[in-house]
């Protein structure tokens, strides 16, 4: 991964302190976005989230749920997205999201 914008730095160090290196991966198809990032569970392939803190203040996002297609590796359907959600909305999102069948 290369160097990301600070706010997305700051956002995975979060994402790691609640959910824990261990469940959640970082996934970066969007090398040239600096303030966007992905992220799916471990061992859970077909679904992501991708996360943006472009042009927004400090600790709000952008965010989009995807599940991958049924016989498809690239291509997603979007199934839930927002704009300006707080650091608590977001992570409501990924636990019901990601992590549903299990507590985190």
């Amino acid at each position: 991964m290369i160097k990301k914008d600070e706010s997305i730095s700051k956002t995975i160090e979060w994402l790691f302190s609640v959910f824990g290196i261990s469940s959640i991966e970082i996934v970066d198809y969007w090398e040239a976005d600096l303030c966007a990032i992905g992220i799916r569970r471990k061992g859970v392939e077909n679904k992501l989230i991708y996360i943006s803190t472009f042009g927004k203040k400090d600790s709000l996002y952008d965010f989009e749920i995807e599940e991958c297609r049924k016989n498809s590796d690239t291509e997603y359907d979007v199934l839930d997205k927002g704009e300006n959600i707080t650091r608590d909305e977001l992570k409501s999102k990924i636990k019901e999201f990601l992590f549903a069948d299990n507590e985190v």
